[in-house]
């Protein structure tokens, strides 16, 4: 389209739109018909185009030298001084001339300057001739520092490089500019030795804290490879992007002053493609064998910008029937990804399948599963559900119920009810209520055993880990109360997935990411618990049939055990990877507690082959004081000096015969083993060290009873778990379960590698060595110290002085 009507009429060279790349020395306007003769003091000028699209005058009417006309008068010939630089410009008819006003006659304003031509001057552009050699590129990161300027918007850096033979490559490229305080906006562009282009990256897929950074990794052959750096949108293959093979600059480019970047590369050796190290499936309803969750591990960094690409992960059932997957979790520095399941799934076998490469490594490569078909990547069973749930055991809220559960309640004065729900993934909820009626109390019982008053307002935000909730609603008030209810996610930007997972390192650092085989342990099915306890409970062993009373007390008068807490832990278990490579998972699972006396109690796990015997240890240590500082009497009804509430001396906590001790008084025993004894069990590594040691050789002696060491058997797989709990409920201890404010340690799975065992078997030794030296008699008197030759004796603090009656360790 003309850029005038007057470039319709008068037609000038360049050309209209057009772009020169030699040197231009002369500029031609050619009427249509005879202008010699009007020429008089000029009739044209030269303005220049700046960045932001502004015309300032380059050559004037005044400066613009005389033409030369042909032999019909009607096209002048003008020689500039000097070439012109390179840069975007516009010849203009100027205003108010005689040209303007005989050519124009009722076409054009000739009181206005008319544009006969719209012109950009390139210089040579970049050609992979002269491409700045790199050499060899390895496994050592290769950095160049350099700057583009763009102010005429065209100015291309390339860069060659060589991969050795005999071995393909991970290729890495990042440029730093952003992130270096530069105000350049780069793309980056890779090419084959015939400057084919391979990838591109523009501004802004960069990673979260510098996305004006791009980066790339390609999968490469041995050869020779370029690479391009360029200003934002000025990109290679498309319209108006540049060509390193003709030389042609771009003009597509972002208006910008450039800046300085500094460009890094890496290469690494790919020797097997990246496969599944570990799968694990999540349960966060321990009644139904149905995951909520799984999570994928790989040996190799994964690509969490394909998770975005709406290529969805399948579980595919024998039928052939999809359930979609939805990424909730990405942990970018061990390369594991966290799905959760759109609904339930029913009995049967399951394949994990990638049929669209949903989820790539770096390279855009599917990753692999060992002994599984090409694009499986995990198979596993789901059993049947013994029982139907409840009518108020409202299950799993899935990601596709967008509404969540809701529902209405009666309640009449004095009534409660108590709904239970199920949290798959960590994420904002809302729980929103309308009453009428009379007044309502509204609380949330969690995992934690922490009951949230959910009463105020009409709509209550909360981030909720995934578990297991009770949602209970009391009838206050003195008249009958309606509520509406609803409990719901929050949307949330899928960005955040991805973000949220992502380190602050540079992206370079991506290709060191991943899962060694064997950490990510598996979880099992959810099992009937094998421990009951009649304690509060957040988890039924039989189906939840619904929480509705009558009365204040009549969920603690209700018969029939319960269970405290579900047996499975509900997020992927963190796994740290040691120095020798030693692997140590820890699980945390509370299987049940033990009872009052301290008697052994079978692990709930028995699908597993992990069925271990845990044993309660009474240890009323400075820890224990600051998770329960209560200090109740033992059991209801038992005198607080009685021989029932105090079965066997603790450290800190008297005996039978003794006095007793206002909370938070400093108690000293009168032993010779009781400092020993406290540094010990406040130390819990020793604890542990002790507790390994006898499971390695074991004994009793008179000796460890007297010091109230309790027996722990373990078997040799699974995983480490220790949980303290209060026990009992705010009334005390109901039902045989153990008293509130005893401080015990419960324990189950008590498992790690034989070499930790020895460890742990030589600490607890030298422990041994330690408290006997500890313990050796002293004199009932110590003389008064003295100071050293030439220097004053000063009495050092924090050090007291000692009798005999305690030993020769501290008050604690």
């Amino acid at each position: 389209m003309p850029s005038s009507a007057a470039a319709t009429v008068i037609v000038a060279s360049p050309a209209d739109h057009s772009q020169i790349r030699i040197p231009l020395t002369q500029i031609t306007v050619t009427f249509p018909e005879e202008a010699d003769f009007l020429w008089g003091e000029g009739a044209v000028e030269l303005q220049r185009v700046g960045p932001d699209g502004s015309a300032s005058t380059y050559i004037g009417l005044a400066d613009m030298p005389l033409p030369g006309f042909d032999g019909d008068g009607t096209t002048a010939t003008i020689q500039l001084d000097s070439p012109l630089p390179a840069g975007h410009y516009r010849l203009v008819l100027a205003a108010n001339t005689a040209e303007s006003f005989w050519f124009g006659s009722g076409l054009w304003d000739s009181s206005e300057d008319q544009v006969l031509s719209d012109f950009t001057v390139a210089s040579q552009g970049a050609t992979l001739d002269a491409a700045t050699d790199l050499g060899v590129v390895g496994g050592d990161v290769t950095t160049v520092s350099n700057s583009l300027d763009l102010a005429a918007r065209n100015d291309v850096q390339l860069y060659k490089l060589t991969l050795a033979s005999g071995q393909e490559w991970r290729l890495g490229i990042q440029v730093d500019a952003q992130s270096i305080g530069s105000g350049l906006l780069p793309a980056l562009a890779l090419f084959d030795a015939s400057g084919n282009v391979i990838q591109v990256r523009n501004d802004g897929t960069g990673r979260p804290l510098a996305p004006n950074d791009p980066y790339l990794f390609a999968r490469l052959s041995a050869g020779t490879y370029y690479v391009g750096v360029s200003g934002a949108w000025n990109l290679p293959g498309q319209a108006g992007g540049y060509d390193p093979v003709s030389g042609t600059m771009g003009t597509s480019g972002v208006p910008q002053e450039g800046g300085a970047y500094r460009l890094s590369l890496v290469a690494d050796a790919i020797d097997a493609p990246t496969a599944v190290t570990g799968f694990s499936l999540h349960w966060a309803d321990p009644l139904d064998p149905s995951p909520t969750t799984l999570t994928v591990a790989f040996s190799g960094p994964i690509d969490g910008q394909s998770l975005l690409s709406w290529k969805p992960l399948f579980a595919v059932d024998g039928s052939g029937r999809q359930w979609p997957l939805i990424p909730v979790g990405y942990d970018e520095g061990l390369s594991q990804v966290t799905f959760a399941f759109d609904g339930p799934t029913p009995a049967g076998s399951y394949t994990l399948v990638d049929p669209a490469g949903g989820l790539t490594d770096l390279v855009g490569d599917v990753p692999v599963a060992t002994g599984l078909p090409a694009g499986v990547l995990a198979t596993w069973t789901v059993g049947d559900r013994p029982t139907a749930p409840g009518e108020d055991d409202l299950g799993v809220i899935w990601p596709s119920q967008a509404g969540g559960k809701s529902g209405v309640i009666h309640l009449v004065p004095g009534e409660s009810r108590s709904l239970r729900v199920v949290v798959p993934v960590g994420d904002l909820y809302s729980i929103i209520k309308e009453v009428s009626g009379g007044a309502v109390q509204v609380t949330r019982l969690g995992q934690d055993g922490a009951e949230v008053d959910q009463s105020t307002g009409t709509k209550t935000l909360a981030f909720l880990e995934p578990g297991v909730y009770l949602l209970t609603f009391r009838a206050t008030g003195d008249q009958a109360a309606t509520i509406s209810w609803s409990i719901r996610g929050e949307p949330l930007d899928p960005d955040s997935l991805v973000n949220n997972g992502v380190g602050q390192s540079p992206a370079l650092t991506l290709r060191i990411a991943g899962t060694p085989f064997g950490v990510l342990t598996p979880e099992s099915p959810p099992a009937q618990p094998a421990v009951a306890t009649s304690g509060p409970a957040l988890l039924d062993p039989q189906p939840f049939a619904g929480g509705r009373s009558s009365g204040p007390d009549a969920a603690a008068e209700s018969a029939g055990p319960r269970v405290i807490l579900a047996a499975r832990a509900q997020e992927p278990p963190r796994a740290a990877f040691l120095a020798g490579s030693l692997p140590i998972s820890l699980d945390s699972g509370l299987a049940g507690r033990p009872d009052a006396l301290g008697g052994p109690q079978g692990v709930a796990d028995a699908q597993s082959g992990r069925g271990l015997v845990a044993q309660a240890q009474q240890a009323g240590t400075l820890g224990n004081r600051f998770a329960y500082p209560w200090d109740e009497a033992a059991k209801p009804g038992a005198e607080p000096d009685s021989e029932d509430a105090d079965p066997a001396p603790a450290v800190g906590q008297p005996s039978a015969a003794g006095p007793r001790v206002a909370a938070g008084e400093e108690v000293v025993l009168a032993s010779q083993d009781a400092d020993a004894l406290a540094i010990r069990r406040a130390d819990r590594v020793a604890e542990l060290a002790g507790s390994l040691f006898r499971w390695l050789l074991p004994r009793s002696t008179a000796d460890d009873e007297a010091r109230g060491d309790a027996g722990l058997s373990a078997a040799s797989a699974g995983s480490v778990s220790v949980a303290l709990s209060p026990a009992g409920d705010a009334d005390g201890a109901k039902d045989g379960g153990l008293p509130l404010g005893s401080g015990r340690i419960e324990r189950a799975e008590m498992v790690v590698p034989i070499g930790v065992l020895v460890a742990a078997a030589g600490v607890h030794r030298l422990r041994q060595l330690v408290a006997r030296w500890w313990r050796r008699p002293v004199a009932r008197h110590t003389p008064a110290p003295h100071g050293l030759p030439g220097r004053p004796h000063r009495k050092r603090a924090g050090r007291p002085r000692h009798s005999a009656s305690c030993g020769r360790g501290r008050a604690s």
